[in-house]
């Protein structure tokens, strides 16, 4: 761990992961679901506005990814960086031109300042992290990502605490005005946490011998038309019906409670709060359940546990959605829950896939992750049509789906996290 520590990439990467989480747990995911709502009162509006800048990353995350493998990542992350800030900083000036210019108007200036948003996560997303995931050790890999997976989950607790501090001393309504200041701080964290990822730089990666490159070394194993190869692929496969799934719903939820279970501003931050909070611990357990039993047996046992909560939320319409403390129990613990495996996920990708090739199959990960907020769109529309309840069953067992292809991993991956040797020392043990 002392070697790592050392290391400027890891350093700034989870530093700046911290407030770019806290910001955008405020902005991103508290605030600008009921934001949009106030202006349009039209959940399908929400969708289009939320969706664009999951489109956006979608369609350029891929070609940045390959441009960044072929070119230099630190090259392709600054340029990124350069247009979060330009957009935050728009994002932050919509709020206050919204005083001045009809709701409409000011729809469409938001709607333009998520998709130049979306550009930029789109084109440094994948080259800060392959460039942090380059610079750990194989072997340590799936610690380091828990321990990046804990630094966001803080960062997402203070967020929310933040404004809830500011809430309290503004008033606890739902209005655009009231929005300003936790809108203005939350996003001026977004835009400090780009100036702490800036100097992240392709030098401080690790040689191949390190980070690991399978084309040299590889545990290699297979079962039925199955080979260690397909690993990456059926990851890919099952972040797409996952993100999909999951896109229907993240956005919806801050109106849920606002408008279905009737929480106030000041009551939703708290909630999320304690459901980002819940993640830390969940990720201990997870890295503990993984070194007891494997990585993918792990996923397949917190995921789990995690749908059985959004069950209890999905079964309780007309019995407790008014009770704001068995939805928000359930809430939390299915927040913990299925976000607490996610470093082992990754981790288990960047075992199997080239390290000169980590930067497109990132952007393939962040494609998947981030096309939840594309299907936003589709989420929009199933709120408008057929309600909360079915569209979060209709996330229940696409999710359900998506989870159950880890089986096919079990017999692929390796139950212990294995430290690759150099190819001159395990050579003879092949010819043997």
């Amino acid at each position: 761990m002392g070697n790592e520590l050392r290391n400027p990439n890891i350093i700034l990467y989870l530093i700046g992961t911290f407030f770019s989480s806290a910001g955008w747990s405020v902005w991103g995911y508290s605030l600008l679901s009921n934001v949009i709502y106030l202006i349009t009162t039209s959940s399908l509006k929400v969708g289009y506005a939320e969706g664009i800048q999951g489109v956006i990353s979608s369609v350029l995350a891929i070609p940045f990814g390959i441009l960044a493998d072929k070119w230099c990542r630190h090259g392709v992350g600054k340029i990124g960086l350069i247009v979060g800030i330009i957009s935050s900083a728009g994002l932050i000036a919509v709020l206050f031109i919204g005083m001045v210019i009809t709701k409409d108007e000011l729809y469409w200036i938001l709607f333009g300042s998520l998709a130049l948003y979306g550009v930029s996560t789109g084109v440094e997303s994948s080259a800060l992290a392959t460039m942090f995931t380059n610079s750990v050790p194989t072997g340590s890999r799936s610690a380091w990502l828990s321990y990046l997976q804990i630094c966001s989950a803080l960062g997402t607790c203070c967020g929310p605490a933040v404004a809830a501090i500011i809430l309290k001393t503004l008033g606890d309504i739902w209005t655009l005005h009231d929005m300003i200041l936790p809108w203005t701080v939350a996003l001026s964290m977004q835009i400090l946490s780009c100036f702490i990822y800036f100097p992240m730089h392709d030098k401080w990666c690790l040689a191949d011998e390190s980070m690991g490159n399978i084309t040299l070394k590889r545990p290699n194993k297979q079962w039925k038309c199955l080979h260690t190869r397909h690993i990456p692929y059926l990851c890919t496969v099952l972040d797409c019906v996952f993100g999909l799934a999951s896109g229907m719903s993240s956005k919806f939820f801050p109106l849920f409670f606002e408008y279905e279970v009737g929480y106030s501003p000041l009551e939703l931050q708290l909630l999320f709060v304690g459901s980002f909070g819940m993640i830390v611990p969940f990720t201990f357990v997870a890295k503990r359940v993984a070194d007891k039993l494997g990585r993918v047996q792990a996923l397949l046992l917190l995921l789990y546990l995690g749908l059985t909560f959004l069950l209890v939320i999905v079964v309780g319409k007309g019995h407790y959605w008014d009770n704001k403390w068995i939805i928000g129990i359930a809430y939390v613990f299915r927040a913990g829950l299925m976000n607490s495996p996610t470093a082992l996920h990754r981790s288990i990708v960047d075992d199997y896939v080239d390290s000169d090739k980590r930067g497109c199959w990132n952007s393939l990960e962040f494609v998947f992750v981030l096309g939840w907020s594309g299907s936003a769109m589709l989420g929009g529309l199933l709120v408008e049509s057929v309600g909360y309840q079915y569209t979060f069953l209709i996330t229940l067992v696409m999710q359900f789906v998506s989870i159950s292809l880890y089986w096919l991993l079990i017999p692929l991956v390796e139950r212990k996290e294995y430290i690759l040797e150099e190819i001159n020392e395990i050579e003879p043990l092949l010819v043997n």
